[in-house]
């Protein structure tokens, strides 16, 4: 099987730092909520995260290098799971944090 030439624009590798940036943030926000719970679920569930987040960027991108899916799929897929569903979880983890801290203070 020869190897294909990949050609990548801005927009495509921008698309990739997106998703990773929005699942790092969810990191975050995990690990900001869950510090308040116990102590030592705190580093479980944010490697958790991460773990899913490495999961998922990297079944698309080996998706994408193998030309398994269509580049419109690529786009939609990283667009879906890779930035909106950890943007909007970490939406929700962050006004949660800022709920319970209205309530305490």
């Amino acid at each position: 099987m020869p190897f294909r030439s990949l050609t990548y624009d801005v927009f495509h590798l921008g698309l990739y730092m997106a998703t990773a940036l929005a699942w790092t943030s969810l990191c975050v926000m995990v690990l900001l909520c869950a510090r308040r719970r116990r102590f030592a679920s705190v580093p479980g569930s944010c490697l958790g995260v991460a773990g899913l987040g490495v999961l998922v960027c990297l079944g698309i991108l080996l998706a994408d290098v193998l030309r398994l899916i269509d580049h419109r799929a690529v786009v939609f897929s990283l667009l879906t799971f890779g930035v909106l569903a950890p943007g909007l979880a970490a939406a929700g983890l962050y006004l949660r944090l800022n709920l319970r801290r209205e309530s305490i203070g």
